[in-house]
Order: structure tokens, then C-alpha cells, then sequence
């Protein structure tokens, strides 16, 4: 059997599709050949109209719906309007996910600002993740879902004690959910990011000589997306230039 990085005929959702990391993601399934819708908070309209400015010159359907993922009924309506606009869904990026802010000293941390991390990375992925298993499995074809959790989620740094929680967090809930949903053929893997040129750490040291940049990391995802990682599920997959092969920082 020929192996197959083509997702032509496939639906996609990126959550915080519109800049970044998210961006990326979404230009990189379009070019495999998959429609992609992106969801993203109503403040990043432009920004996520533009990349889907950027996902009609690719030929494929580019639709973008407003949403705020600590709200679960919005959560399931969007699904919902989404599965009737594309007819099936077949993968989905959970990349959405606060970072402004989280650098602080575990004996600071407020309770407002750690909830607000767990709602939209840990609750709004389990329950995003939730809406759009349900219509696979309605469906019978199976699909991917990927969830973007970080380095940090594995190797510490001090004042991430939060960060590090929900992302470790994503990781293992991606690990659960592929056990669950293995029997309807859905495959659930996580992808976890070292630090990126515009990051605090942008003057990170890698192993490898070039750095990481965003548009490092979408060839992991459409290989995730595609029949080439067909028995690939409940892993994670460090993205991190070797970063991640030193201790403790």
C-alpha cells in the first residue's frame, strides 16, 4: 500500500487558527488538500478572515466561526454548524490555548488566572475534543484529533508551574481519549512545541543549529491528519529542535 500524506476530501478545524502557530497549521492542511474551518475568538476575525483569504487561493473551502472555548454550549453549537456546512469531520487541531501572562512564581499564582488557563486548554479541549468525536463516530469513518500540548507539559522551568500543568495535562487527557476512541477508529496524538522565535525563550540554545520556527511544526500535524500515521495514536511527539534532551532549566 502506497503510503499517503494527502488529506484531500478531509474537513479540518484549528482552533485560534488565525495567527501563529494555529496559521500554520491551517495553511499547511490546506495545502495537503483539506478544507479547513477555523475557530477563533471574535476579536481575531480579521486576522482569521485573512488566513482564510489565504485557504480559498489554495482551492479549498476556508469558513470561519467565532468562539470563545470556555463556553461548552458554544462549543457544540459551532460543531454542530460546522459538521452541517462540511457534512463530515475528519480532524481536528485543538491549538488554541492562553500563554500571555503565565510566567509566575508558583507562590503567587491567583486562582482567577489559573482557572482561566484550565478552561480554555484542559476544559475547552476536552470538551471541543468531545463535540467533534460524537460526530465521527455518528459518521462511522473514523479521524484525528491533535492536540497541541507544549515541551513545558514534560521538562520544567521555574515560574511555569501553571503552564506546565495544563500542558502536561493535554498530553495525558490526548493519551485517554485515543484508549476511549481506538474502537471507532479515531486517533488522538499530541504535539508538543519547544520554545519558538517570538517566545521568551527566543534565545534559547538548540542542539539543532537552525531554531524553531512556526513553520516547523505543521509537517508533524499533517502527518498526524493523514493515512501515513494510520496506527499511530496516543502518542506525543516532541517538536523542540532537541531542546528537550537537557535537563531542567
Amino acid at each position: 500500500m502506497p503510503i499517503s500524506f494527502s488529506l484531500a476530501g478531509k474537513n479540518a478545524i484549528v482552533t485560534g487558527g488565525s495567527r501563529n502557530m494555529g496559521r500554520q497549521f491551517a495553511l499547511a492542511l490546506a495545502d495537503a488538500g483539506a478544507n479547513v474551518a477555523i475557530l477563533d475568538l471574535p476579536v481575531q476575525e480579521k486576522e482569521a478572515q485573512g488566513v482564510i483569504g489565504e485557504l480559498r487561493e489554495r482551492g479549498v473551502r476556508g469558513v470561519y466561526l467565532p468562539l470563545d472555548l470556555r463556553d461548552v454550549d458554544a462549543i457544540r453549537e459551532q460543531v454542530a454548524a460546522l459538521a452541517a456546512e462540511f457534512g463530515h469531520l475528519d480532524i481536528l487541531i485543538n491549538n488554541a490555548g492562553k500563554t500571555g501572562g503565565t510566567n509566575k512564581p508558583f507562590l503567587e499564582y491567583e486562582v482567577d488566572a489559573f482557572d482561566d488557563m484550565q478552561a480554555i486548554g484542559l476544559r475547552g479541549t476536552y470538551f471541543m475534543s468531545q463535540a467533534v468525536a460524537n460526530r465521527m463516530v455518528d459518521l462511522g469513518m473514523g479521524g484525528s484529533i491533535i492536540h497541541i500540548s507544549s515541551r513545558m507539559g514534560m521538562q520544567l522551568r521555574r515560574g511555569s508551574s501553571a503552564y506546565s500543568t495544563v500542558k502536561a495535562g493535554i498530553a495525558h487527557m490526548g493519551r485517554a481519549m485515543a484508549l476511549d476512541l481506538a474502537q471507532y477508529n479515531i486517533r488522538v496524538n499530541s504535539i508538543a512545541p519547544g520554545p519558538v522565535s517570538s517566545s521568551d525563550e527566543s534565545d534559547a540554545e538548540f542542539p539543532l543549529p537552525t531554531g524553531l520556527r512556526y513553520e516547523d511544526l505543521p509537517g508533524t500535524a499533517v502527518f498526524l491528519a493523514s493515512d501515513a500515521s494510520r496506527m499511530i495514536t496516543g502518542q506525543v511527539i516532541m517538536v523542540a529542535g532537541g531542546i528537550d534532551l537537557r535537563g531542567p532549566i
